[in-house]
Parts: C-alpha cells; structure tokens; sequence
C-alpha cells in the first residue's frame, strides 16, 4: 500500500511539475530538477534508502546536523509516544493481527515524511513541513496517555523540545545575521579592487567578471548543514558565479555581469597561476574580463562531472 500511494504521488508530481515548468518556461534542470530525481533511485537505489534512514534518524534524534544544535527531547516525545501507543493497543486489541496492523500504521506515519528524501537523493532533507506532524501525533498520544508516568515524561519532553527550538531559532538568526554581515562587507571589498584594476572605471560602464572557487565563511557557531542558513553566497556550490554576481547586483553593483561560458573555460589557465584572495594580483583584467580568484579549487559547474 505504501509503494502504491507513493507511486501515485510521484505520478502526481510530475504531472503537476511538467504543467509548472511548461507555464513558466524553467528547465526540468539543476534545483528544479532534483526536488524529485528518479534517476538517482534507479541508480542506486538501497543507498537512496539509506540516505532516507540516516536523515530520519538525524531530524527525530534532534540531531545538531540538522537543527545546529542537539535537540534531546525529539527522540523522548517520539518513544513516549511509539510506548504509549502500544501500551494502549495492548490492553483495548484483542487480536494479535489487528494489533500488528496497528503498529505497522504507527511505522508508516514515521517513515512517510521521508519517502520524498528516497526519490531526491537525501539532500536537503526535504521532511520540515510534514515532520512535525509526526511529532505532534507522538507527542498528543504521550500527553493523553492516561497513564501518569507517561504523561509526566511527555511534558518534561514537550517543555524540553520547545526551548531547544527556541534556542536553535536563536542559534541560526545569530550565525546568519553575521554571514550576511560578512558577504556585504566581502562585496565591497571585491568591487573596490574591481574598480582599482581598471584603467579608467566608469561606474556606468558594464563590467565582465569571472569568480574563481570560493570563500568559505567559517563562524564560530555550529551551523545546520540541511539548510542554506548560515552559508555565504560566496560558497554555495564549491562558488557560483551565478549566485555570486546576482548577490552583488542586489547590493547595488548592477554594472556586473557574467563572463561567458567559453570564457570561463579559457580563463582556467590564467587562474591556475593566480594568487587567492585577498593577495596583490588576486584581481586581475584579462582580455577585457575581470578575473577574482577566490579558491584554489574552481566552482561551479567546473566542479561537477
């Protein structure tokens, strides 16, 4: 019954996603095309499992891989809940079959805000919106238990999952208020020696630019590594130029743009001899591009087979 409603929602999907992409004229390419990924499951299919287990583990664990910080009373309010839940199937099933039903039920409603993570890869984990069902079933079958101990323990749980949230909510506004600090002030700072390596800058005048690698912004606090909280635009895929130059746009250097594809391809030998940023000779002109390296490594899509 699973794998059918869950054949029944990938078919859903893609019917409903060919209507979106024909609509607004995207590419079933690159994001879009790896929210669901049949390709991959077919390729490898236990490891697509895998994956989905690892990730359900790490978000009912409260683990700080996805929520920063360790979160201890998610796994409590999930096994109070799977306790109570058996312990009142138990007493109220006579039938040892209709009890099993019951408990299979129980596994389907943990594993279902998963399947999605089977059929794109398992990263990002894309469970946020259904899990917390999940937990508040668990959690309203701890509470209305009828059994004292169990309730107790739910709601030394319950109050203990509140503030970890709060304190991870607290955790990520921190770490992504001071990276968009750092990617304003890093802006900046690019932009100034794209303006001194000119001959004759004209803030009017469209300038070409090629980014070389990335700049990994390293914070002190611990950030989800699901999530693109935290994260520089000026590390996001190993360095996007894309992301990078439409960041800068945003700002107010609007006379950036992209250097073209070929000449991206060409500029990878000039770049190889070229210091990191932020040494002399990190910004250079070549052939009327503007070249920035940041990274010894080149970025995207250089960086993918």
């Amino acid at each position: 019954m699973l794998m059918l409603i869950l054949c029944l929602a990938v078919a859903t999907y893609w019917i409903m996603n060919s209507i979106f992409l024909y609509a607004t004229g995207l590419r079933d390419g690159g994001y879009v095309g790896n929210i669901v990924n049949i390709r991959h499951f077919f390729l490898d299919p236990l490891g697509m499992v895998r994956a989905a287990l690892r990730n359900m583990a790490a978000v009912y664990g409260g683990s700080a891989h996805v929520f920063g910080m360790n979160i201890l009373g998610f796994p409590l309010l999930i096994l109070v809940g799977i306790v109570a839940i058996g312990a009142l199937t138990i007493s109220v099933v006579p039938s040892f079959a209709k009890r099993a039903v019951i408990l299979a039920m129980i596994g389907v409603l943990v594993l279902v805000p998963f399947s999605l993570d089977i059929l794109s890869g398992g990263m990002p984990v894309r469970t946020m919106v259904a899990v917390p069902s999940a937990v508040w079933f668990f959690t309203m079958a701890g509470l209305t238990s009828g059994q004292y101990w169990l309730e107790k323990i739910s709601v030394v749980a319950l109050l203990m999952s509140l503030l970890g949230l709060v304190q991870a909510n607290n955790l990520v506004q921190s770490v992504d208020m001071a990276v968009r600090h750092h990617d304003r002030q890093l802006a900046a700072d690019l932009y100034r020696r794209i303006a001194e390596v000119q001959e004759s800058f004209d803030s009017h005048k469209i300038y070409a630019v090629d980014i070389h690698g990335a700049l990994p912004f390293q914070p002190l606090q611990v950030r989800p590594m699901t999530s693109t909280w935290g994260y520089s635009f000026f590390e996001w895929d190993g360095g996007n130029l894309l992301r990078m130059v439409s960041y800068m746009r945003l700002l107010g250097y609007t006379n950036l743009v992209e250097a073209s594809a070929d000449r991206r391809r060409a500029n990878l030998s000039i770049f190889s001899a070229m210091p990191r940023w932020p040494a002399p000779g990190s910004v250079v002109v070549h052939e009327g591009n503007t070249l920035i390296k940041l990274g010894d490594m080149p970025g995207y899509p250089f960086n993918v087979p």
